[in-house]
């Protein structure tokens, strides 16, 4: 599974941006060929796109690209064009059936052997959009081996809701049944929960209390537009080191307790049993994979 504590929306007609992006600590970046890009402009936005990901050195970052929804017209030439490039992963909007994702999955099986790429090669992360697809998360995040994550697009649920707007408040009540659901969902699927991105630059202490409190709801990451917001989100995602010395401490007992047949074994005046070990090696192993980030 690949490391998403923050996931950069970027597009291949803003280069320079785009380079501040590949030069910063963020995981993913996600080249938009779909909302964020105006329709007089996608065509060269996609044939932009294509064209850094054949020839620019992501230094070692996850290379997405959002294409347009299923049904409209932009789609297969998004595929024509981007395919070819062989981004890491396809983000795809407004999910909503899971038969449109297992024709997708098939197209690129087929684009993989054709290319001598390992299957399942190129993921999917699906983007959770309106009240149907939350409906059928569970349905669509687990149709097929392809699909690794599955992130909420707030501005279009809010919307699909018939909410007015969108209220920035640090965790925020509103639709807490719609985004509980997608986490569990998501971890029954065995895929990882993205939370939504803001519409707002700065605020890095909002930024701060409302990723500790997606972390808390189980969220692994979240999308993320302004540069400046990327350190906080990742910080917050990723173990603090009192949780790392605590994780140190359970997994050495319980080496010594295997050793040596005793399980009556307490770390900080707490028992340790197998889920404890469990979510210790947890802490550990997401500490190693920011760390083969970081060495990339």
């Amino acid at each position: 599974m690949r490391l998403r504590r923050t996931i950069y929306w970027a597009n291949g007609l803003a280069l320079d941006n785009l380079k501040k992006a590949i030069a910063s600590d963020v995981d993913a970046i996600c080249m938009d060929l779909e909302d964020g890009i105006l329709p007089m402009n996608k065509k060269a936005c996609r044939e932009a796109t294509a064209e850094v990901l054949r020839t620019w050195d992501f230094r070692g970052k996850e290379r997405l690209v959002r294409v347009n929804k299923f049904g409209t017209e932009y789609l297969e030439e998004d595929l024509a064009v981007i395919l070819p490039a062989k981004p890491d992963a396809l983000r795809i909007p407004k999910a909503e059936k899971a038969e449109d994702l297992l024709a997708l999955d098939a197209r690129l099986e087929k684009f993989e052997k054709e290319n001598g790429m390992e299957k399942n090669a190129i993921e999917m992360v699906l983007m959770i959009e309106t009240a149907l697809g939350m409906y059928r998360c569970y349905e669509l995040a687990s149709c097929c081996e392809r699909i690794t994550a599955v992130g909420i697009g707030m501005e279009d649920f809010t919307t699909s809701m018939g909410l007015e707007e969108r209220r920035y408040i640090p965790g925020n009540p509103d639709l807490t049944y719609a985004r509980q659901k997608m986490v569990l969902d998501c971890l029954a699927a065995g895929v990882q929960p993205i939370d939504s991105g803001v519409l707002f630059n700065g605020n890095v202490e909002y930024m701060r209390e409302d990723t500790q409190i997606d972390k808390y709801q189980g969220f692994v990451g979240r999308s993320v537009g302004d540069l400046a917001q990327v350190d906080i989100i990742n910080e917050v995602f990723a173990p603090s080191q009192k949780n790392v010395d605590w994780a140190a401490r359970v997994l050495s007992g319980w080496e010594n307790a295997m050793a040596t047949g005793n399980g009556d074994l307490y770390v900080d005046g707490k028992f340790v049993d197998p889920p404890v070990v469990e979510k210790a090696t947890a802490i550990m192993e997401r500490v190693n994979m920011i760390k083969a980030r970081r060495a990339r």
